[in-house]
């Protein structure tokens, strides 16, 4: 899915379009990241994201990263590679959706995988 490199503060997106569902309507619009694989996310593991849209499709985003100093909301993780979920909620159908979207790797340089 996707990488980035350890010193890095960046969006983390999640596209929404392999759920097909209204975007407009999301009342909930979580992500969780989960460093153990075939973990199911606690309620504390999820994080609230942001609905925008990634190259023209909807998505989920939340920044990921340290804040080094500056004074931004930030999530910061540990080098890893995380089993990234996503939780939606549409509001006209009743659908609560919650699954694994991808893999996120975090590591020195920034490259899919891990480097242990």
């Amino acid at each position: 899915m996707s990488a980035q490199p350890s010193l890095s503060r960046e969006l983390v997106y999640v596209k929404l379009s392999q759920l097909n569902l209204d975007p407009q309507n999301l009342t909930v619009h979580q992500i969780a990241f989960m460093d153990t694989p075939g973990t199911s996310p606690e309620e504390e593991d999820w994080l609230t994201a942001t609905v925008t849209e990634k190259d023209g499709t909807p998505a989920l985003a939340v920044m990921v990263g340290p804040e080094r100093g500056d004074a931004v909301s930030t999530n910061e993780l540990e080098d890893a590679d995380y089993q990234v979920w996503v939780d939606v909620s549409v509001d006209t159908t009743g659908e609560r959706v919650v699954r694994p979207a991808g893999i996120h790797s975090i590591n020195p340089l920034g490259v899919q995988g891990s480097l242990a």
